[in-house]
């Protein structure tokens, strides 16, 4: 069952990866694959944060202007 506001969820048939049935936005890596595409986006963040975090001091805050860089 599909939630309605699922982030995997397109209601835009041109805004889908073809071949994901509207689960999947596009995108470069043409994955149609919802847990695949989460798992890509999860390792993602952990790299970065793990690459932002090792030039932060311990005491300074996780900002998403850290995180962009």
């Amino acid at each position: 069952m599909d939630r309605p506001f699922s982030r995997y969820r397109s209601y835009e048939p041109d805004e889908a990866e073809p071949g994901s049935d509207g689960r999947v936005l596009r995108n470069k890596l043409g994955i149609t694959d919802p847990d695949l595409m989460q798992a890509i986006e999860e390792n993602a963040l952990e790299k970065i944060y793990m690459q932002r975090s090792e030039d932060m001091e311990s005491e300074a805050s996780v900002t998403c202007e850290v995180i962009k860089g």
